[in-house]
């Protein structure tokens, strides 16, 4: 960041950067997920203390297939879909598609929806509180 340079050689970037597109698309999805089930949570124990909602055993169980979730979304949008592979952008500290001629970005089929989830579920739940 600070050298606005690219840390790989240039022989392994192609193949290294799908990794690392993967791991940063999977922790995106990951943490999107996260703000869903934490506004959900303290909108249970705040507005319906009694209730055992989130158990210990719901909990782990929640969150494992928050990481089996977030694992299959990410190959999905970078694997399975046509057009538009997710990646890293170090020298702006952001990501973006790379997008193929004439082929529609289906990979906004998995981020809008889920964005607009992590949005509004959060909005809503913290409105209700």
């Amino acid at each position: 960041a600070l050298f606005q340079s690219f840390l790989l050689p240039e022989s392994l970037k192609p193949q290294l950067m799908v990794v690392i597109d993967i791991i940063m698309l999977y922790a995106w999805y990951f943490q999107t997920l996260s703000h869903i089930f934490v506004a959900l949570n303290r909108l249970a124990v705040v507005v319906f203390p009694q209730a055992a909602i989130f158990t210990r055993h719901r909990v782990i169980a929640l969150t494992i297939t928050q990481h089996f979730l977030s694992m299959a979304m990410s190959h999905v949008a970078q694997f399975e879909l046509p057009c538009c592979r997710i990646t890293f952008v170090p020298r702006v500290f952001t990501y973006s598609y790379l997008r193929k001629e004439a082929i529609y970005n289906y990979s906004a089929m998995v981020d809008l929806p889920l964005n607009s989830m992590a949005t509004l579920t959060p909005l809503i739940a913290y409105s209700t509180v």
